[in-house]
């Protein structure tokens, strides 16, 4: 007899135990405007639906890099964010916050299930 609930059985994520996603995630999307001088500043807002999305973040493996230019030296480190949830809204576009930390989207992965979304993100310090 063929398995009638699929490779992901259906109410896996609602019995996944509490800590399996600890950390918060906010998706924000970027509005435009024109400052004094007629700079484009963008002005970050939560997506609607998307300001509190249980998740949990993890570093890259082995991707973080030192780069030096001029007088200035900085470091790019790359995240993965996984979502507790499909959320086909987000685009590289955005950004996500979780705690004081922002990062930004660089890559959009949904599961073949359409039931989780990663997201790979990096931060610049």
């Amino acid at each position: 007899m063929a398995n009638q609930l699929g490779i992901v059985h259906p109410e896996l994520l609602e019995r996944l135990q509490a800590n399996f996603y600890p950390s918060t995630c906010a998706i924000q999307s970027a509005t435009e405007t024109a400052d004094s001088f007629g700079q484009l500043q963008p002005s970050w807002s939560n997506l609607p639906g998307h300001g509190s999305i249980d998740c949990r973040v993890a570093p890259e493996q082995a991707f973080s890099r030192e780069s030096r230019g001029g007088e200035q030296t900085y470091a790019i480190h790359k995240w993965r964010i996984a979502l507790n949830g499909h959320y086909t809204s987000i685009t590289e576009k955005m950004r996500a916050v979780v705690g004081a930390t922002v990062y930004d989207i660089e890559t959009v992965v949904h599961d073949g299930n359409g039931q989780t979304t990663r997201l790979i993100c990096r931060v610049v310090t």
